[in-house]
C-alpha cells in the first residue's frame, strides 16, 4: 500500500477570535475527526486506516489534494516521490506517520464535485480483527459543517461502557463551547431534562514541523476521555443526550461560516467494540 506523505513547515500563531473569518477561496478543509493508532485499555491495539480515491467522471485526470503543504508525495518500500495529484482509480493511504488524537484536515479544490473524490477512514482494534473489521469513522467537509446547536442523542452512562466526546473547530480558533447534558427519558415525555451545563474549550494544536500556516494540518480539539468520570452527576440516569454551542455563535453577529463539529464514542470495557454517534 502506497502511503501519502508531505513535507511540513511550523504553524504560524492562529488567528485571534477577534479576528474576520475568511476560508479559503481556492481549497476546502476536510476534517477526518479519528485519526490515531497505539495501544488501549484491556490491551486494545487501535489503528486508523485513512484511504483516498479520485472518480472523474467527465474529464479523466488526477485530483489535487494537499496534506498541509502545497504537495504531498506517495511513500512505498524503496521510494518517496514528489506528486500533488491522486491519479483518477488508484487508492491512497495517508501515511501513520501524521496520525494525532486531533485527526487531520485534508484539502480539496473547492471547484471539486465531492462525488469525484471518496475517503474512507475507519478505526479497528487489531487485537480483536478475527471478532470485527472496525468502525467507520464519519469524514466531514467544510460545506457539511453542522449549523449551532449540535445534538448528539443517546449516550449510555452504564458502566459497562465509556462514552469520549472529541470537539473540533475545523478553522483552529481557540474558543469556548456551551454543553448542555439532558436526560433522554425527561426529553423523550417533552420535558427539559437538563442535568449540567458546562464549558468546554477547544484548543490549538501542535503542527507538525514545518506545517505552513496557510493550510495547517490540526484543527483545534477537546477531548473528553470518559464523560461519567469527568461529570459524575450524569450516572443518574440511564442514558443522556447532549447540547453543544460553540461559544462565539452565542453572540451577536455569529462567525459567517459553520466550522465547529462534535463526535463521541461508546466504547464496550470488555470487548473494546467502538460505537460513533454523530450530529445529524
Amino acid at each position: 500500500m502506497r502511503h501519502l506523505v508531505a513535507v511540513l513547515a511550523l504553524l504560524a500563531a492562529a488567528s485571534p477570535l477577534s479576528a474576520q473569518f475568511q476560508p479559503d477561496p481556492q481549497y476546502e478543509r476536510i476534517l477526518v475527526p479519528v485519526f490515531f493508532s497505539g495501544p488501549g485499555a484491556n490491551g486494545a491495539d487501535w489503528a486508523t486506516n485513512l484511504e483516498l480515491t479520485a472518480t472523474t467522471r467527465n474529464i479523466k485526470m488526477p485530483v489535487p489534494v494537499l496534506l498541509g503543504d502545497y504537495y504531498i508525495c506517495t511513500l512505498d518500500v524503496c521510494s518517496c516521490d514528489l506528486k500533488d495529484l491522486i491519479e483518477e482509480g488508484k487508492i491512497e493511504s495517508v501515511c501513520p506517520e501524521f496520525e494525532d488524537a486531533s485527526g487531520i484536515l485534508l484539502y480539496v479544490p473547492r471547484n471539486l464535485d465531492p462525488d469525484e473524490l471518496h475517503i474512507a477512514a475507519r478505526v479497528m482494534d487489531r487485537s480483536r480483527v478475527s471478532d470485527r473489521y472496525g468502525t467507520a469513522i464519519p469524514v466531514v467537509r467544510e460545506r457539511d459543517a453542522p449549523d449551532n446547536p449540535m445534538i448528539l442523542l443517546d449516550l449510555p452512562t452504564d458502566p459497562r461502557y465509556r462514552v469520549a466526546l472529541r470537539l473540533y473547530d475545523i478553522f483552529g480558533y481557540d474558543d469556548l463551547y456551551e454543553v448542555k447534558f439532558f436526560d433522554m427519558n425527561e426529553r423523550r415525555r417533552g420535558n427539559e431534562g437538563l442535568l449540567l451545563t458546562t464549558e468546554i474549550r477547544v484548543l490549538v494544536q501542535p503542527q507538525p514541523q514545518g506545517n505552513p500556516a496557510r493550510f495547517p494540518m490540526r484543527p483545534s480539539f477537546a477531548f473528553v476521555g470518559d464523560l461519567v468520570a469527568a461529570y459524575p452527576q450524569l450516572a443518574s440516569v440511564p442514558s443522556i443526550g447532549i447540547e453543544i454551542t460553540a461559544g462565539d455563535l452565542l453572540i451577536s453577529p455569529p462567525q459567517p461560516h459553520p466550522r465547529f463539529y462534535a463526535l463521541a464514542s461508546i466504547t464496550n470495557n470488555t470487548t473494546q467494540e467502538v460505537t460513533i454517534v454523530a450530529p445529524r
